[in-house]
């Protein structure tokens, strides 16, 4: 089968929201076991993954607690008038621009968790733009925070049906919610599956593709990776659907989930405009 992610045929295809379905953290877990091993350009596959994924929070009036750093993860006491959001950001410039979902940081104010040990802190993000599932528009949102960025993704040039792809979420158990907020610690659980749908056209204007995979995605993955298995990003997480027609009686439910790619070139472009714009300020 060829590789895809052309840019001259049409095709329609319907944005999905929100990563609402839920598996268990064996079932997530389990994806992952055979890869426990495996390395990208020397690196561990889960320091790859989560260097270049930090968490976003969204929500108004957002104040954040100190930070307490464990030997794995960090918690934080997060505040906001009114609901919280959260999901995962993914690095893809230098300059300090990220990709994640735009359900994830809608009409709020909006901060990147960004580093780890002793150095993770919570950065303002500037939305640099902000889909519309309305007009159509993709569930994307490009952030940008004044920061330099050591680790990024670079984006993959082609997929095919039944490769593996790999995503990192916050693990199932890491989130709190209470009346004065939200405590969150700031431990990722990595995810391994294939992938079962790549359309070879895109949707204008933005020239956007969904991919399919079978990962078990769960709330709070939104605006997460989709890599491929040589460290390339490939789209960013968007939905997950329970699949009943794949799965069987007495064996763990299957799940569709949805990843939309972006054209880089497209995406490229806003970047460079809006670097251009701000360097002066």
């Amino acid at each position: 089968m060829r590789s895809v992610f052309l840019n001259s045929a049409l095709l329609a295809v319907t944005v999905l929201t929100g990563c609402t379905s839920v598996s268990t953290t064996a079932q997530r877990d389990a994806t992952i076991s055979a890869y426990r091993d495996t390395k990208i350009d020397g690196v561990p596959l889960e320091k790859f993954l989560t260097n270049r994924t930090p968490q976003v929070v969204a929500g108004t009036a957002l104040e954040f607690g100190s930070a307490v750093h464990s030997a794995n993860s960090t918690t934080l006491n997060v505040h906001a008038r009114g609901g919280i959001s959260s999901g995962k950001a993914v690095a893809i410039d230098s300059r300090g621009y990220f990709l994640t979902a735009a359900h994830v940081v809608r009409n709020v104010s909006v901060t990147i968790l960004f580093g780890e040990g002793s150095s993770f802190a919570p950065y303002t993000a500037r939305i640099v733009w902000l889909g519309d599932n309305a007009p159509g528009q993709p569930d994307l949102a490009l952030m940008h925070i004044d920061v330099s960025v050591c680790e990024t993704f670079a984006w993959s040039q082609g997929a095919q049906v039944g490769d593996t792809v790999f995503a990192v979420g916050p693990n199932l158990r890491s989130a709190k919610l209470n009346w004065k907020g939200y405590t969150k610690n700031f431990s990722d659980g990595l995810l391994a599956g294939k992938l079962l749908a790549v359309p070879a056209s895109a949707t204008a204007p933005f020239q956007t593709v969904i991919l399919d995979d079978d990962l078990p995605l769960h709330p709070g993955d939104s605006g997460g990776p989709l890599m491929d298995a040589q460290g390339r990003l490939l789209g960013i997480n968007i939905t997950v659907q329970n699949d009943y027609s794949r799965s069987k009686l007495g064996e763990p439910k299957k799940f569709t989930g949805h990843a939309i790619r972006p054209d880089p070139a497209w995406l490229q472009q806003l970047i460079e405009e809006d670097f251009i714009a701000h360097k002066s300020k």
